[in-house]
């Protein structure tokens, strides 16, 4: 009698244990499926305010991990500024290959983004987090990164100029180069 009470009871916690995890498990499936909505949101914003003509600030986004490969958020026209995505969170997003000239990415959270190919020229990076980073190839000619986290990050290949403001002690990478404009 013993055993079988203590199998029932087995039996019984066991489809306990099982029908919470289902339930935690349909929990995360619907937030997850909520986080994604509201990410998906805010891509079209950014997509919008690029139609809408650049006038207004993105500042202060919260896009962790999203995918903007080849976005263009720099000016609509030779002279304007770029996006304001000061104080944005950008962590581990896929910036490959956008434009982000003259944007304002101060004090934004940049690590390990993914920014290899991306367009910084005249890039306002103060204070930014760009730790891990991958700028493989990027443009920073003309950026200003004084006060930036550049710890990890991947410069190989990262084009610079005179007018590039590299934050205090930090002496750009053998593998950056040098590329005066003519």
């Amino acid at each position: 009698m013993n055993l079988l009470w203590l199998a029932v009871m087995i039996l019984a916690l066991s489809i306990g244990i099982f029908l919470f995890s289902l339930r935690w498990i349909r929990r995360w499936i619907r937030e997850d499926i909520q986080r994604r909505q509201a990410a998906s949101g805010k891509l079209n914003a950014i997509f919008e305010w690029a139609e809408r003509g650049r006038q207004d600030s993105l500042r202060g986004l919260v896009l962790p991990g999203a995918d903007l490969r080849g976005a263009d958020l720099g000016p609509g026209q030779e002279g304007e500024p770029g996006a304001d995505l000061s104080y944005s969170n950008l962590r581990g997003a896929n910036l490959r290959s956008v434009n982000l000239r003259n944007t304002n990415l101060e004090g934004t959270n940049l690590e390990k983004a993914n920014l290899r190919g991306a367009n910084l020229k005249g890039a306002n990076l103060r204070n930014a987090n760009l730790k891990r980073a991958d700028l493989t190839s990027a443009n920073l000619r003309d950026a200003d990164l004084r006060g930036a986290d550049l710890k990890g990050a991947d410069l190989w290949l990262t084009s610079y100029n005179s007018g590039t403001r590299w934050p205090d002690g930090f002496k750009p990478p053998m593998e950056a180069i040098r590329m005066e404009e003519e």
